[in-house]
Formats: structure tokens, sequence, C-alpha cells
């Protein structure tokens, strides 16, 4: 074997050695950037829940001091506005709680109740009612989904 032909063979498997280390190289590259790439899926998956939540309603329900009498009020507090609300008492019927039957005859169900909006109902609060009463709240958000909520109001 010639000088030439043992420069040649120690070129080769040098250029063997870089290109195995620059291969191992770029695997680990390519393992970090398909690392990177599932956490922006799941960032971008969790940032587009959060949107959606945020175009869904929320409700609250508390039954305030007004005047000389109480008035039980429901609040959409989310961002979008809510379709075909219901309120219903939960363990008792209307005619045996504190809110008025005639009342929420008419006023319910409600067709849209805008973001920020509130409904009041008169409560017809004496000695013998409940501390703690249960309703359940129902609606439709604009995207065509159904939300329902239980809320327990405290006297």
């Amino acid at each position: 074997m010639s000088n030439f032909e043992a420069l040649t063979l120690i070129l080769s498997c040098v250029a063997v050695i870089v290109s195995l280390a620059v291969w191992n190289g770029q695997r680990k590259l390519q393992r970090e950037a398909n690392d990177l790439q599932r956490v922006t899926a799941e960032l971008s998956r969790k940032q587009l829940q959060l949107i959606k939540e945020q175009e869904q309603s929320k409700f609250a329900l508390s039954l305030t001091k007004d005047g000389k009498g109480y008035k039980l009020v429901l609040a959409n507090k989310g961002e979008a506005d809510a379709l075909a609300v219901d309120l219903r008492p939960i363990g008792t019927t209307i005619e045996n709680n504190y809110l008025i039957a005639s009342e929420m005859e008419e006023k319910l169900p409600i067709k849209r109740l805008r973001s920020g909006e509130e409904v009041r109902f008169l409560a017809a609060v004496s000695m013998g009612t409940p501390i703690v009463s249960e309703f359940h709240v129902s609606w439709h958000n604009a995207d065509g989904t159904t939300g329902m909520e239980d809320f327990s109001v405290a006297f």
C-alpha cells in the first residue's frame, strides 16, 4: 500500500467519523424540533379551548336586598349571549319556593340574555323561607351547544 492510498484511507475514515457525528447531531436536533412541535400543537389546542370557553355564557345567581325586599338576580357573566335561558327550582315546585310563579312564567324562558345583562325576580322571603334554595339554569349558546348549571342560593 502506497502513501497515497494510506492517506486516502485515513481521510475517508475521518470523513466517515465526521459524517456520523453530524448525523447524530441532526437526529438530536430533529428530536428536539419534534418535541417543540408537539408542545406548540398542545398550546394551540389549549388556546382554542380557552377561546371557545370565552365564547360561551357563564351565569351567576344571587339573592340581593332591594329596598325593603329581596330579589333573585340571574346575570350573564360570560363573553357571549345566551339564548332560551330558563331557571327552575330544584327539589321544590315554583309555588313552594320564594319566587313568584306568575312572574317566572311571564319572564321565562328569556329569549336572549346578552353578556353583562341581568334579570331580577321578586323574592317573597319570609321567616318560613328555606335558608338555602337550589336552582337549575339552562341555556343555549350561540354556537348551538347547550349549557346547564346548578346554583345554591343562601338567604
